[in-house]
């Protein structure tokens, strides 16, 4: 309370003499220093300061309120291709990707959108993940990237293609497709039965018969389980199926 009343107030010589006699930097308090920096119009030595003591920071605890405030400094005067680029892309491991993206678009609306997700599946290299930050973002050509890849939601798929049935019907079959697959090649936490696989199929199916894309579904669902290893009783289930005519 101390140090934010001398912060409001402007009295930033006592600030700096009440943080100076600290015996050890401590960035929750350091903080308001850096602040009054920025307030007295010194981006520059602000930035400085808050790397300084980052530099001292032994465990790195305090390393992410840092990067936060040094992307604050450099939004503010204007160096948005600087914050982004230094600090933008970083991560957290601790939310859904797609609140991640959301948030990241949020604070860099001058930065193109696509670009946005692109250095986002190129960070993490996990580009299964993204999927649904894709699909809101109505990329769709991504989207179908990242339904083939590792860590795509069978789930999310499934319900996407139901959802793009009528607006986007090859998207929809063809992320439906993907559910299919990931449904018999993958290990899941709970066991997928082969029923589950048959509802999802005669979803999918549903989907490209009234789109005009029975025979297509079903060449190219032959084409990737015979492609792809499968659990053999669930790959038993897809090809039952298809043999239905």
């Amino acid at each position: 309370m101390c140090l934010s009343c001398l912060l409001y107030t402007g009295r930033y010589d006592e600030l700096k003499s009440v943080i100076e006699s600290q015996i050890i930097t401590f960035w929750p308090h350091n903080q308001f220093w850096a602040k009054a920096l920025l307030k007295q119009g010194k981006p520059e030595e602000a930035l400085a300061y808050a790397q300084q003591i980052l530099a001292q920071d032994r465990t790195k605890n305090d390393k992410p309120s840092i990067d936060r405030f040094c992307e604050s400094v450099l939004i503010e005067v204007g160096r948005i291709e600087e914050a982004y680029e230094t600090y933008g892309l970083d991560i957290p491991s601790y939310r859904t990707y797609l609140n991640i993206y959301r948030g990241i678009c949020k604070k860099y609306p001058s930065i193109d959108r696509r670009k946005i997700l692109l250095d986002c599946i190129e960070r993490t290299g996990n580009n299964g993940k993204w999927f649904a930050s894709a699909k809101e973002a109505g990329f769709l050509d991504i989207a179908i990237e990242c339904a083939q890849g590792s860590g795509a939601n069978p789930d999310v798929l499934l319900r996407a293609c139901r959802d793009f049935a009528k607006k986007e019907p090859e998207f929809a079959v063809q992320v439906g497709i993907q559910g299919i697959i990931k449904l018999v090649s993958e290990i899941f936490y709970e066991e997928v039965f082969p029923f589950e696989v048959v509802q999802a199929y005669e979803l999918v199916q549903k989907v490209a018969v009234g789109s005009g894309r029975r025979e297509e579904f079903k060449a190219q669902l032959g084409r990737e389980v015979l492609k792809q290893s499968c659990i053999p009783h669930l790959r038993e289930a897809v090809v039952k199926k298809l043999e239905e005519g």
